[in-house]
């Protein structure tokens, strides 16, 4: 259950200021049950795992906007946010095994954003934003190893901060380019993280770390051509590519994902400008990973771990191998199709 209020004030012409805040209960109250056979003939015998949680959290914000004028807009905002556990987080312990996980905790964070939009002429437009926020307790899942299920923990603080870059041109009639780009630094301020074995235990300062399964550079393009007018009107092209950063996938910064790059491209036809009686018909051909690019699009964070002799901790080439699950990307697709509105 919850419930939200926002108010937005005009208190002087060129500024625009906007309050809010979010309350939400949440209550967790499922059961977990494991059944096993003694043998293939005989009956399941269930062992239940019970979990009941309840969290309460509120979430205020403040926004303010200035607007000298038609090209330009200043943005600034204060505000706070929240998340709660899923119930299948609950289930699984950090040895990624059945059983109680409920000491999870709310995860919290303060963010500041900085930013401003500038049409710069008709054709061009340009919008720059720097945030900074600080986690708390935020929730990381990963794997312990080979045959065990996924599991979530709270650390204790950690920083999210970076800027987003948009722009716009449209160069001539019927062309428009666009680009954004991300930067995303997120890392551990506070965490100490503890590994062990059957006889020993030894613990690490994460702090400085990357969080793992996050990319800290993200960019996008397109070019598109749609016939304005005439008899071909709505009859278009784009071309468009993604590029990801490589990144870590785990808490020790020792395994890396490597980054890629994707071409997709379109053919399209959309009837929606002309006065056919057909005109809610879209017609589509696309070509995904034009180049047939081989890569990772995505995988699960994995645990480091220490040898069961020294305690030291083991190298890159024991953390990779201990069993997580990388997904391979999909090669080169071909898509057509009729899109319909009704």
């Amino acid at each position: 259950m919850g419930g939200r209020v926002r108010e937005e004030v005009h208190f002087a012409p060129l500024w625009t200021a906007v309050a809010a805040v979010g309350l939400e209960r949440t209550v967790l109250d499922a059961v977990n049950t494991i059944n096993t056979v003694a043998t293939p003939t005989s009956q399941p015998v269930g062992a239940l795992t019970p979990v009941l949680r309840y969290y309460v959290n509120v979430a205020p914000e403040v926004d303010l906007l200035f607007r000298p004028d038609d090209q330009w807009q200043f943005r600034a905002r204060a505000a706070t946010g929240y998340g709660t556990p899923q119930a299948n987080n609950l289930f699984v312990t950090p040895g990624g095994v059945p059983g109680n996980n409920v000491q999870l905790q709310t995860q919290t964070n303060l963010g500041f954003d900085l930013g401003a939009d500038w049409n710069v002429v008709d054709t061009v437009s340009l919008s720059v934003t720097g945030f900074y926020e600080l986690f708390h307790n935020e929730f990381v899942t990963q794997s312990p190893g080979a045959g065990l299920q996924n599991f979530t923990f709270n650390v204790p603080a950690s920083v999210h901060r970076g800027v987003e870059v948009g722009a716009i041109w449209y160069p001539s009639p019927g062309w428009r380019a666009a680009l954004a780009y991300l930067r995303d630094d997120q890392f551990y301020t506070d965490y100490v993280e503890q590994l062990s074995t059957p006889t020993r235990t030894n613990s690490f300062n994460r702090a400085g770390n990357r969080i793992p399964g996050v990319e800290p550079n993200n960019m996008y393009f397109r070019l598109s051509y749609d016939q304005p007018d005439g008899p071909l009107a709505g009859l278009g092209v784009f071309a468009e590519s993604y590029w990801r950063d490589s990144y870590y996938i785990d808490n020790a910064n020792l395994v890396r994902i490597p980054g890629y790059a994707l071409v997709n491209l379109n053919f399209h036809y959309d009837l929606a400008e002309t006065e056919r009686p057909w005109r809610n018909i879209r017609l589509f051909f696309e070509i995904q990973n034009l180049f047939g690019v081989t890569y990772v699009a995505s995988a699960n964070n994995v645990s480091d771990s220490i040898n069961a002799t020294t305690g030291q901790q083991n190298p890159a080439s024991v953390v990779a191998n201990a069993g997580g699950s990388i997904y391979a990307g999909a090669p080169r697709t071909f898509v057509g199709g009729i899109r319909i509105r009704f």
